[in-house]
Order: C-alpha cells, then sequence, then structure tokens
C-alpha cells in the first residue's frame, strides 16, 4: 500500500501571526521578493569580488620585484574589476527590472485597497526624526466600495498612498 503525505494548505500553522507580531510584512509579491534575494545575492557576490582585489592588491605589495607574481596579481586586480562592474550593472539591471515589474498595474478583480492612518504624534517642530503615518491593506467585500476607518479617499496600490503622503 503506497502512502501520500498529506499537506493542509489552508493552515499557515501561525505564521501569519508571528508575521503580525514581528511588523513583517505580508503583502509582498513574489517578484519583490525575487527581486530582493537577487540583489542580495549580487552585493555578496561584490564583496567576494572586492575581498579579491584586496588580497590581489596585498599579493602584490609582498611580490618583492618579482616579475611573475606582480603580473599575477595585477591580472587577478584587473579581473576583480571587471568583475565588479559587470555585477553592479546586474544589480543596477536587476533593480530596474523588477521595479518595473513589481509596480505592475493591480488587478482590477482585486478587492484590496490601501489606506492611509496619520502619525499618532504630531511632527517635530524644528529638528529631530519625522514622524510617518502608515498605509495599511483595507480588505473589502465582493461588490461593495472600500472606505478608510477615516473617511479618506482609499488608493489603489501601497505606492501610491506612500507618494500621496511622503512616506519613504
Amino acid at each position: 500500500m503506497l502512502v501520500l503525505p498529506v499537506m493542509a494548505l489552508a493552515d499557515d500553522y501561525g505564521l501569519g501571526d508571528t508575521a503580525a507580531a514581528a511588523a513583517i510584512p505580508t503583502d509582498r509579491t513574489v517578484t519583490q521578493i525575487l527581486g530582493d534575494v537577487i540583489g542580495s545575492a549580487l552585493s555578496l557576490v561584490s564583496i567576494l569580488f572586492f575581498g579579491l582585489m584586496l588580497y590581489a592588491g596585498i599579493k602584490w605589495m609582498l611580490a618583492r620585484g618579482d616579475s611573475g607574481q606582480s603580473e599575477e596579481a595585477m591580472s587577478t586586480i584587473t579581473y576583480a574589476i571587471i568583475g565588479l562592474v559587470v555585477i553592479l550593472a546586474s544589480y543596477a539591471i536587476t533593480n530596474f527590472v523588477f521595479e518595473k515589474v513589481g509596480t505592475s498595474s493591480p488587478d482590477p478583480s482585486s478587492n484590496a485597497s490601501w489606506c492611509y492612518t496619520p502619525p499618532e504624534q504630531p511632527a517635530p517642530i524644528s529638528g529631530g526624526a519625522p514622524v510617518y503615518g502608515t498605509c495599511s491593506k483595507l480588505s473589502v467585500a465582493p461588490n461593495t466600495t472600500p472606505a478608510c476607518a477615516d473617511s479618506s479617499q482609499p488608493y489603489a496600490t501601497q505606492n501610491e498612498c506612500k507618494e500621496a503622503h511622503d512616506i519613504p
């Protein structure tokens, strides 16, 4: 007899509650998460190339006039610089592409809107850190009009809400 594991896909095993308690956003799309993962990987690889360049520089200084070691160190430095340029270009291209893909227009059949909540404390008069409000997701029942708690205008996307209220 063959026994197959059964997965309960509807249960999040408390991960939603944990994310809410830790203030981790759960409204991110797959493209945003993938863009962050690729950006982090490219950052780690650029650190590796920088370390390689430092290693080659030390090797060059310790060559003590040996032209073979000097040339080898210089070629390593050259290749590390080329690698850094390629990684930085890849990072810029990836960032641009995922920014454009991540901000695609929302699905019109979606039943979610974004509402602005002003900060609990007023902004400081002079100096001090700025105080921002928040943009939070409002779930709306099908075939109903979305309404924010303070009767303000709901926004279609989180970016629209943040731009309207100068939230970074």
